[in-house]
This record gives C-alpha cells, sequence and structure tokens, in this order.
C-alpha cells in the first residue's frame, strides 16, 4: 500500500499518539505539517525497512510526502508547514489495523479463556453487556477501550459493541472525537436467553445504519454484527444479509471460534454443512465481510 493510503502512528517506549496536528496553510491552500524522525515499515511479511531521518508531509488528515530530512530546505520552497522534530526515542511507523474489536468486553479482559465460547458467554458477556443499557456505563468503557486501541498504534479498527443502540451510537460519537477510521456494528441476537425478538433486532440495526450515515463522517461506516451464528435464529440471520446487501453495508461476525460451538449449530440446523454453509444460506458471504475463526 502506497504511504499516501495511510495513516500514521508516533511510537515510544511508553506512548503512542496518532494525532498529528495541523497548523499553518500550505502554499497549494491547504494545511501542512511534517514529521521528522525515524520511520519503521514493512512492504513485505517478514521484511522490514528502518529509515531513519525521514520528513512526513501531512495535509488536511493526509500522507502528501515521505522523503529523507535533508530535503528540508527544498521543501520549504514548495510548502509553507510547521515541522515536529522527534526524540530518538520515539519512530514514526504506518498506524495498524485491527480486524476485530469488542470494546464492550474491556473491562474482563483476559478473564474466562479456560471457559467455552458458550460459558463465557453466560457468564462474563450478556451479564457484562447488559449494563450497556445504561448510556453513562458506556461511555466510561467505550473510551478507555478506545483510548487503550489508539495509544497501541491502532489507527483502523473494526468495532463489535452490543445490543444497544444508544449506547452504540455513543461508541461512534467517541471513536469520531478521537479521529479513528472504524467499523461499527451494533450486535445482533435473538437467542432465547437474550430476551429480544428478531424484528426488533432488525429494526433496530436498519436505525443503526441509517444513525451513522447521517454523522457523515468518511472515517467511520456501519457494519451488520451478528454475534455468531448460534444466538441467531435463521429468520435473523437471513434478515441481517437481506439489510446488509440493501444498505450495501460490511458484515462482520465469528464463524466457528470452538468445536463445542460448531457441533452445537450443526444440531440445532442439520441442513447446514458447517458453520460457512449457515452464513452463506443467509446471503452472509460476500466481498465485504470478515469473520474472526
Amino acid at each position: 500500500m502506497h504511504w499516501a493510503d495511510r495513516r500514521v502512528c508516533v511510537c515510544a517506549p511508553a506512548d503512542c499518539s496518532i494525532h498529528l496536528h495541523s497548523s499553518r496553510a500550505s502554499k497549494s491552500g491547504g494545511v501542512m505539517d511534517v514529521y521528522r524522525g525515524t520511520v519503521v515499515h514493512c512492504l513485505r511479511p517478514q521484511e522490514m525497512e528502518l529509515l531513519p531521518d525521514h520528513l512526513i508531509g501531512v495535509e488536511n488528515g493526509q500522507i502528501k510526502f515521505v522523503e529523507p530530512g535533508e530535503r528540508l530546505e527544498e521543501l520549504k520552497e514548495q510548502h509553507s508547514f510547521t515541522v515536529h522534530t522527534l526524540p530518538n526515542s520515539q519512530f514514526l511507523m504506518p498506524g495498524l489495523v485491527d480486524a476485530h474489536n469488542h470494546p464492550s468486553q474491556y473491562s474482563y479482559t483476559g478473564t474466562g479463556y479456560d471457559l467455552s465460547i458458550q460459558q463465557r458467554l453466560e457468564m462474563f458477556k450478556i451479564p457484562t453487556e447488559a449494563k450497556f443499557a445504561d448510556i453513562e456505563t458506556a461511555r466510561t468503557i467505550y473510551q478507555k477501550a478506545v483510548r487503550r486501541s489508539l495509544l497501541n498504534g491502532t489507527t483502523t479498527a473494526s468495532y463489535l459493541a452490543t445490543v444497544h443502540l444508544d449506547s452504540t451510537m455513543e461508541l461512534c460519537r467517541i471513536c469520531a472525537d478521537a479521529g479513528q477510521r472504524v467499523h461499527v456494528g451494533k450486535v445482533n441476537m435473538d437467542h432465547e436467553q437474550t430476551k429480544n425478538s428478531t424484528q426488533h433486532s432488525v429494526e433496530e440495526t436498519r436505525k443503526f445504519i441509517k444513525s451513522v450515515r447521517e454523522m457523515k463522517n468518511p472515517l467511520m461506516e456501519p457494519a451488520v454484527a451478528p454475534r455468531f451464528a448460534s444466538t441467531c435464529s435463521q429468520p435473523l440471520l437471513k434478515a441481517l444479509g437481506d439489510l446488509a446487501s440493501e444498505l450495501a453495508v460490511p458484515i462482520h461476525s465469528h464463524l466457528g471460534q470452538q468445536r463445542e460451538e460448531v457441533t452445537r449449530l450443526l444440531q440445532d440446523n442439520p441442513s447446514s454443512r458447517n458453520p460457512a454453509h449457515l452464513f452463506e444460506m443467509a446471503g452472509m458471504l460476500n466481498s465485504r465481510v470478515c469473520y474472526k475463526t
């Protein structure tokens, strides 16, 4: 990927920030800032390139050039900018991409991994996520989760929130304020334990997609997000597949994370050959899906 298509994070042993401030207008009429320091990136797997003393020019949120530091005076003749020089303990790198993140689970990160998917769902996820009906609780957790994500250098993330429309919209506002590029999905379930109806789940998802698009944030896109197949009825999956097709949004979910889950899923859906086939029958396998396995 070309540098102009990327976002950049500034990394240090105990600090990382993607907030690249703009200050002065360039001669082309935009706003230009130049960051000077060591640049690290990878053009191919297992192949890292280290670029000491390089310049990255940022204008209106886009990378305009990556040049050696020795070209600074020459570039000043072409642009008007402010130079931000990094200390030796820091370096610049392309921002990281987190393709699957549950910010609602931030408060119990690292616990319950000795349990099955279903046990963890019942003991941790559903009780914790029920608290996200309160928007203040959601705001507190989501702010911490997004901040931690950014501090770790993640400039692009795919977030799966909870079943709650209002708190999921709060997550969207937090991401917008932080300047993180995101896909955000309002989780869908109509399993008997969740007390969510199929119709309500679909209607809330449609409202969510509409609300996100009304924000007109170029860094944000709504997603359809069934939690995973065993928490959704086939009618719900089919309705969500139709909705994703109708509104042209991506789909994010889980696919066969544990053997017990797959066994139970196939027992409940004898016409399905495997978990992927179940999603395929619902119209949820296409070029815009992201499934965690």
